[in-house]
């Protein structure tokens, strides 16, 4: 598939941002949307058929895993919050993290306990299979762009998102999501 990026500067922050939205959303089909918005975080979010859940227990045991996994880093995150959002028969869940903070193991773990938490609740788009030695090359690609994306200077936000089983990354200036 061939990787194209109009109206963003090509500069290598950028360049870096939009390759890693693209490797998380390849390697983790679990997420639907991905935006790193301009002051330094990331906002995943999830889909779900919104039935019985208790979304307040769900919420607080996913952020205690993140911030337990910071702590044995020795690290304090700047920015960890989890929301839920009813959307009728469906729900959102938010998961905002700093790119300070945040490493590819921190995203793996997440992705396990979102979908040990969700279940079969969980909508996933069903990606074609990747044998194992691509699932490890995503996700050293992944912790290396977020290690070079540590000083990135802030100030631009990219919207990542799922379609008809494309993945696609976007300027978000440039669009109004609403959202």
């Amino acid at each position: 598939m061939a990787r194209q990026s109009r109206n963003i500067p090509d500069d290598g922050y950028n360049r870096n941002s939009v390759n890693l939205l693209l490797s998380i959303l390849f390697r983790y089909p679990q997420i639907s949307t991905i935006k790193f918005l301009e002051e330094g975080t990331f906002r995943f979010t999830f889909l779900f058929k919104d039935e019985e859940l208790d979304q307040q227990k769900i919420a607080e045991e996913i952020e205690k895993y993140l911030r337990v996994h910071c702590q044995l880093l020795g690290q304090e995150p700047q920015c960890c919050n989890v929301q839920f959002h009813s959307l009728g028969t469906y729900g959102r869940l938010d998961v905002l993290r700093d790119l300070a903070t945040l490493t590819g193991a921190e995203i793996s773990l997440l992705i396990n306990v979102v979908q040990n938490a969700l279940g079969s609740q969980l909508i996933v788009e069903q990606p074609e299979s990747t044998p194992s030695e691509d699932a490890a090359y995503q996700d050293e690609l992944i912790s290396v762009l977020l290690e070079d994306l540590q000083d990135c200077p802030k100030g631009h936000t990219l919207y990542g998102m799922r379609e008809n089983g494309l993945v696609l990354v976007f300027n978000h200036q440039d669009l109004d999501f609403r959202r």
